[in-house]
């Protein structure tokens, strides 16, 4: 029978919508898990007093309407499990008394509205399974209840907001299956409340979280990113140098550096100033033996001129008859030198 009722009122949803809407009243509109196609009609914005609706796992085609905007006291919204198409309206924000918002297992693309932030009283988040674009807005920091974001094996990219530590709430997290990449907040040690994390096949890397949810989560929830360390099941332990280290280094490497020019500098003048003082002093052992001897032997003429020569002729090239003693200082010879 219940059945029956329920084939009943597919029929007349697609055919009369007025004519369900006043069969329901004004609280509760129920019929998930059946083949009901085509597109969400646009006269359930009429449904004002509208407080839940769920229309999952059905053969819905086309956008969500934006009329849905018009239901204010909507508390529970649920059309996964469909084929809903193009983006999610910005109208979703006007929604300020939605609770549970599920769009989970369609082809909705485009970005997650930031407008998502207005629905300040949302408890479940679940935007999985779809084909969603760009970043994570930070404005789901705004949803200060939130308990459970899902939004999985989508096409998100980007890094995690840091705003999103700020959801104290926050309990189960999934954002596995996407392309973000960078490291993981700090800002998310504070989220105390969190039980269930997986951020497994994206791009991060970095240290996780020193909380329990991410110190507990298995292998497969952390897995297939770019270099995630810590104190969790099969990871690597995080390798961090101490914060004063490079400018350490670097203030070891300067000094070097300093110490290696003030001794080169050093040498450089000690070896000029050798080099003048060198140029300075005479160099005696270059001048010729004969100067030398002409030294011992020099006879100054009337002009003032060496006559060594006419001495060599006087003695008969010192011959031993002109000697006449030997001193302190060499030979003495006696010989009579021309005069002229």
């Amino acid at each position: 029978m219940e059945r029956m009722e329920r084939s009943s009122l597919l029929v007349i949803f697609i055919t009369h919508p007025y004519v369900i809407l006043s069969i329901y009243g004004s609280l509760t509109l129920q019929i998930s898990n059946n083949n009901i196609t085509g597109k969400i009609p646009l006269e359930l914005e009429l449904a004002t007093q509208l407080q839940r609706l769920d229309l999952s796992s059905n053969h819905l085609i086309g956008d969500i309407p934006k009329e849905l905007g018009a239901l204010k006291l909507m508390l529970y919204l649920s059309l996964s499990g469909n084929q809903l198409s193009g983006e999610i309206p910005s109208e979703i924000e006007v929604l300020s008394n939605l609770e549970h918002l599920i769009l989970a297992s369609n082809n909705l693309s485009g970005p997650i509205p930031s407008q998502l932030g207005g629905c300040s009283k949302l408890l479940i988040l679940n935007l999985s399974k779809n084909k969603l674009r760009e970043s994570i807005p930070s404005t789901i920091s705004n949803i200060n209840g939130l308990q459970s974001l899902d939004l999985s094996q989508n096409l998100l990219i980007g890094a995690i907001p840091r705003q999103l530590g700020l959801s104290h709430s926050l309990e189960i997290l999934d954002l596995s299956h996407n392309m973000l990449n960078g490291s993981i907040p700090t800002s998310f040690n504070d989220l105390h409340s969190l039980t269930v994390v997986n951020i497994s096949y994206n791009q991060l890397e970095g240290p996780i979280p020193n909380i329990k949810a991410f110190r507990k989560a298995s292998f497969d929830a952390l897995k297939n990113n770019e270099g995630l360390c810590g104190n969790a099941t099969g990871l690597l332990p995080c390798v961090l140098p101490a914060p004063n280290n490079v400018g350490h280094r670097t203030k070891i490497i300067i000094f070097v550096v300093l110490s290696l020019f003030s001794i080169f500098l050093l040498l450089y003048i000690l070896a000029g100033s050798f080099h003048i003082l060198r140029r300075k002093i005479p160099n005696r052992k270059s001048e010729p033996r004969e100067a030398q001897r002409g030294d011992i032997f020099t006879i100054w003429g009337y002009n003032g001129g060496i006559v060594y020569e006419n001495l060599i002729e006087a003695t008969e090239d010192f011959s031993a008859n002109y000697c006449i003693g030997l001193g302190g200082y060499g030979t003495v010879y006696k010989a009579m030198l021309p005069t002229g």
